[in-house]
């Protein structure tokens, strides 16, 4: 069946009727899921388990077995299971704490909903039905890479979602990996490029990244960088855009762009040709710039920023470490940082004005730039949209479970996210998700 993206974000009262929250007796209401009660997880489905769908508009059958409980949700492969050691003691509280929590990105995209209103479309991600959709499906991808909600409306946000960026980022990183592999197969080099300049605490966000593109961009622009391009055999590039922020300086936005080229080029040839450009772009461009601003490495510094490509927004193992945040501490703190820091000390700093300031200058950008035509000469089309991406489209998956719109409602409005429900599945199959729903259900009615 095809799975649509619909950017429209319907209230509840706009959905069908169907689709409302039934004005039922209190201790009444919809019937979970089409699944009788303590059913086992191998039929805990409306579509049965070994019944595989894709995003594409052919349902494709597939012999598949149901998952044991305890795979991995939403996760890699490779971070399927906890770490060895499961708690530990906070000092402060004298709480024994989990080291391992894969719900953290759903709380902080709550924290996010907080600091960007009601408004942004961060609010309805993965809380809202998909306007023409009855039911949210728990789905497995069939290729092993975990588990995830359908028929939800996405946001698509690299930027300021946690649970959006955390898809968006694999196949990001996969495409650049790809790219790279392609190239090199062809005879050519990868070099990295670093590019930022002297900021200060007083500088707004908004103007000094407005600034910082408009260097990118003239670095790029006459003669000068078309003889470069020659003498470097630089056949394209992907440019990335980060920005982490820190007491005594402020905002710092940076790029890391990947040149393609020669297999002859070097780093000293790309130093050498490229730094004068960049600071006669800063100077265009108003930025002050230091050689320091500047820098072009190879080798082992492509592979390790290929491997954690966007730091800042790649949601991995280190992410889901319960505290990690403060175990990092608050230099060089990225957005995600912000909301983090939040989440453990609401009332100790301006961690939600910080992410609002960064929503808004980073609204509507990529975060990844390739070169007119290069990705689909490398990798032979140009991709899907960060949107696409989000919501799962053409991913091949099964459907474990089905939880009603009445039921969906009730589990949101007791205050349980997607992370708790896919995890409560994970842990205790249908029948701690057929708890977890009745308890919302007595919450909704006060029994």
């Amino acid at each position: 069946m095809y799975v649509s993206h619909d950017s429209t974000v319907p209230s509840e009262n706009q959905l069908p009727s169907e689709n409302r929250p039934p004005r039922a007796r209190p201790g009444g209401g919809a019937t979970a899921a089409r699944v009788p009660r303590g059913g086992p997880l191998a039929a805990a489905a409306a579509t049965p388990a070994g019944h595989a769908r894709s995003g594409g508009p052919l349902d494709t059958p597939a012999s598949i077995a149901a998952p044991p409980v305890g795979a991995a949700l939403e996760t890699p492969t490779r971070f399927a299971s906890a770490p060895s050691g499961t708690a530990s003691l906070d000092e402060a509280t004298g709480e024994l704490l989990p080291e391992w929590d894969p719900t953290i990105k759903w709380q902080l995209q709550a924290v996010a909903r907080a600091a960007l209103g009601p408004d942004h479309r961060v609010h309805h991600c993965h809380r809202h039905l998909q306007g023409h959709r009855h039911e949210v499906e728990i789905r497995e991808r069939v290729n092993g890479g975990g588990r995830f909600l359908g028929n939800l409306q996405t946001c698509g946000s690299v930027w300021v979602c946690p649970v959006c960026a955390a898809k968006i980022q694999a196949v990001r990183a996969l495409e650049v990996r790809s790219a790279i592999d392609a190239w090199t197969e062809r005879g050519g080099g990868v070099l990295l490029a670093s590019l930022t300049f002297r900021h200060s605490r007083a500088d707004v966000l908004e103007d000094i990244l407005r600034r910082f593109k408009v260097a990118v961009r003239a670095m790029r622009d006459g003669k000068r960088y078309q003889r470069a391009k020659r003498e470097l055999g630089l056949a394209g590039s992907i440019t990335g855009y980060e920005v982490t922020w820190g007491h005594a300086n402020g905002w710092h936005p940076h790029a890391h762009v990947l040149l393609f080229v020669d297999g002859d080029a070097t780093v000293d040839d790309a130093r050498a040709l490229l730094w004068p450009l960049w600071e006669r772009a800063c100077a265009r461009a108003d930025l002050e710039v230091e050689p320091w601003a500047f820098d072009v490495r190879d080798g082992a510094a492509v592979r390790s920023y290929v491997t954690k490509i966007g730091t800042e927004y790649l949601w991995n193992a280190e992410h889901e470490v319960v505290k990690s945040h403060t175990k990092r501490g608050r230099s060089g703190m990225t957005p995600f940082d912000f909301l983090r820091a939040h989440l453990e000390d609401p009332a100790g700093g301006p961690w939600l004005r910080l992410f609002a300031e960064f929503a808004r200058a980073f609204h509507g950008r990529n975060q990844l730039t390739w070169t007119r035509g290069f990705k689909h000469e490398l990798l032979g089309s140009d991709g899907q949209s960060d949107d696409a991406v989000a919501a799962s489209l053409g991913e091949q998956y099964v459907v474990l479970a089905t939880i009603t719109a009445h039921d969906w409602i009730a589990l949101r409005r007791a205050g349980y996210d997607g992370g708790t429900v896919l995890r409560t599945f994970d842990l205790a199959g249908w029948d701690g998700l057929w708890r977890l729903i009745e308890a919302a259900r007595g919450e909704r009615h006060g029994t």
